[in-house]
Order: C-alpha cells, then structure tokens, then sequence
C-alpha cells in the first residue's frame, strides 16, 4: 500500500469497545493514515510504562493517536501471547510514532518467532517509509 502501512486486522476491535469507536471515527478523517503492528504480549508493558507514563509520553512526542490493545485480547485468529498495537494520525506522525516504538521494543528478543523479523525489527510491520526532510 502506498506509504508502507500494514493493517494486519479490520473491525476489531468492534463498536462495543471504546477503542473500536474512537478507531473508526478517525479513520473517517481526511488524511488520516493507519499503521497496525503485532506484539508479543510480554512487551506491551514497554509501550504503557508506569502508570501509562511511556504511553503518555510517546502520544505527546509524536502527535499520532496510538491504541496498545492488551486489555481486548488477541485478535480472532491470533494465538494468546500476541497483541496489536495501532498506530493512526497524519503520515509524518505515524512514521514518528512507528519510529519510537521500534526503538522501544525493536531490540526484544520475545520477538523472535513465527510472522517475525530478527531481533531489531517489529515483526509484520516493520519497513515504513522514512520521514521527508
């Protein structure tokens, strides 16, 4: 797809989720880019961080809306140690955000595995397009 994003799940999650809701009405916006990525489930807390505060700070530093789905489960279809992580915003947002979360997470060996890249990469969703300068 243009611009190198990945959207590894469509509808879910559903409407009776808050995080269903706010993710189709931005993707409703004009110019509004979606970027997902698959974790292993024992690195979401990296993205969280104490008390929310590393999920606080990457939404501050990069401008990009950013859903960390752990509480939601798997997707249908994936295994119980995965979980999605969705990244939306304006295309320079999300290659930010996608940036600072390979950096975050990029270097875990959990990782490792079936649909994954060495360590260093975000397994399904790495390769996006680097910032315009």
């Amino acid at each position: 797809p243009e611009g190198g994003w990945v959207r590894l799940v469509d509808g879910w999650p559903t409407m009776d989720h808050t995080a269903g809701r706010r993710i189709l009405a931005l993707s409703e916006q004009p110019g509004i880019v979606r970027h997902d990525i698959r974790v292993a489930k024992p690195i979401v807390g990296r993205l969280i961080g104490a008390g929310g505060s590393t999920f606080r700070d990457l939404t501050a530093r990069t401008g990009a809306h950013i859903f960390v789905l752990d509480k939601e489960g798997p997707p249908p279809g994936w295994t119980a140690d995965w979980r999605l992580v969705i990244l939306m915003g304006y295309e320079q947002q999300v290659i930010h955000a996608n940036a600072e979360v390979e950096a975050l997470i990029g270097s875990s060996p959990m990782l490792s595995g079936p649909g994954t890249r060495p360590a260093g990469a975000l397994g399904m969703a790495g390769g996006l397009p680097r910032p315009r300068r």
